[in-house]
């Protein structure tokens, strides 16, 4: 009696690894939308100039705020504490949101490797 078994090893961590940077990409997601409820509003120029930048080479995706037209101004808005925002927003928006969300990243990550794997 002879088995034949064919090794597909490469490309299930190939898959598994895709699918984990799509678990990230959706966190980032999450993380914007939850610091969008944050983030100050005068001109609407900063919660416009957001992003989710996946880097797959490195398995990190970046949320990012300031980028190009709130670019001169989203970093003090970030940062500083004693601005008041009349309409909406708080210091800290981007930080916030992470630090709160940070536990969330794994289930993202779960879901998507889980439906490669099953």
């Amino acid at each position: 009696m002879a088995v034949k078994v064919t090794w597909r090893g490469d490309k299930v961590v190939n898959d598994v690894k895709r699918a984990g940077n799509l678990g990230l990409y959706e966190w980032g997601e999450h993380v914007l939308e939850e610091s969008q409820r944050r983030v100050p509003h005068d001109t609407g120029d900063l919660e416009r100039d957001s992003r989710v930048r996946p880097d797959e080479n490195k398995n990190i995706v970046v949320v990012s705020y300031g980028e190009e037209a709130a670019a001169n101004y989203a970093v003090v808005q970030h940062e500083d504490k004693t601005l008041h925002h009349p309409q909406k927003g708080e210091a800290k928006f981007l930080e916030t949101a992470v630090k709160e969300e940070s536990g969330h990243g794994v289930g993202f990550v779960a879901v998507n490797v889980k439906k490669v794997l099953s």
